[in-house]
């Protein structure tokens, strides 16, 4: 419902008119911010876009909040129906991991989850997800997540990073014996690979 008015010239271009928008007591502009003086007139707004003229605007919002907030540019480009949103959904979500921001990290990987990506990104995506949940201590869920990047893996370090990871929950739900075989496979897709911090936190576990 707000935000910066530079942010909003970027994306209005040659139309922007700071003026206007005050003149006419829709977005009250103050500080360098702006702000719908109601959460239904910004929707009133949106919805009266037509889809192509909405998509080139999500689009322009997209380039300007790359670099500066990725998960506005990751929620832009999909709302511009980008074919790169589930990557960029995938750094984010990275970004919110490092910053051990579980909550944001579960959520920017669900969504770009919904995008149908391509199996490696999937998995990419889904064992972000798994690691946010886990943090968060659901562990069900993180098994659930776990499993899907099992399965969507496209090679054999991804697999065995996914299967650690698997282990690791299915230990705290005290299924040892499972989480062993699992350990036991991923050894062995290891062998020969260059993957050394995998290896060690197998073997750690």
């Amino acid at each position: 419902q707000r935000g910066s008015t530079e942010a909003l010239a970027a994306v209005a271009g040659s139309q922007y008119d700071p003026a206007a928008i005050r003149n006419r007591y829709i977005v009250p502009v103050d500080g360098g911010e702006f702000r719908f003086t109601h959460a239904l007139v910004r929707d009133a707004i949106y919805d009266t876009l037509l889809g192509p003229v909405r998509r080139n605007l999500h689009a322009r919002a997209a380039a300007y909040f790359a670099g500066r907030d990725l998960p506005l540019h990751a929620r832009h480009l999909a709302l511009a129906g980008d074919p790169g949103a589930s990557d960029a959904y995938r750094a984010a979500a990275a970004l919110a991991m490092d910053m051990a921001a579980f909550d944001l990290a579960a959520e920017l990987a669900a969504a770009g989850l919904t995008l149908s990506p391509q199996p490696a990104t999937v998995s990419d995506l889904a064992l972000m997800q798994g690691r946010a949940l886990a943090s968060l201590g659901q562990t069900q869920d993180a098994i659930a997540a776990f499993g899907r990047a099992i399965q969507s893996a496209g090679d054999g370090v991804s697999r065995a990073r996914a299967e650690i990871a698997l282990a690791s929950a299915l230990r705290v739900v005290e299924r040892s014996d499972e989480a062993f075989q699992l350990l036991a496979e991923a050894e062995t897709r290891l062998e020969n690979t260059e993957a050394l911090s995998d290896l060690a936190d197998l073997w750690s576990l």
